[in-house]
C-alpha cells in the first residue's frame, strides 16, 4: 500500500486508486472515493491496524467510482491510497 492517510478534519472523504488483480485484469485501475463519514473512518481503523486487504474491499464495494484507468492512462486526480488487490 503506498499513500497516507488524511489527519481526522482535513478531509470527510477518501479517495483510493484500486489495482485490480494482474492475472485477470492486466492491472486495471479504478479510481473510488468514500464519501460516507462512517466508512471512512471504517477504512482508516483498518489502515492503521494494517488489514489492507478489508480496505481493499470496503473501497471495492463502496466506493463511487471516479474513474477507470488502463495503465498508462492520465488519472483526473491523485489518490491519497493505493491498494493493489495482488499482494493484499
Amino acid at each position: 500500500m503506498n499513500g497516507t492517510i488524511s489527519k481526522p478534519g482535513q478531509s470527510g472523504e477518501r479517495t483510493a486508486l484500486l489495482i485490480l488483480n494482474k492475472s485477470q485484469s492486466n492491472d486495471f485501475r479504478v479510481l473510488v472515493t468514500l464519501r460516507q463519514k462512517h466508512l471512512v473512518q471504517k477504512v482508516d481503523e483498518l489502515l492503521i491496524n494494517k488489514k489492507r486487504k478489508e480496505a481493499f474491499d470496503l473501497f471495492y464495494r463502496e466506493g463511487e467510482v471516479n474513474g477507470f484507468y488502463p495503465i498508462g492512462a492520465k488519472l483526473i486526480e491523485a489518490p491519497q491510497l493505493t491498494l493493489m488487490e495482488d499482494i493484499l
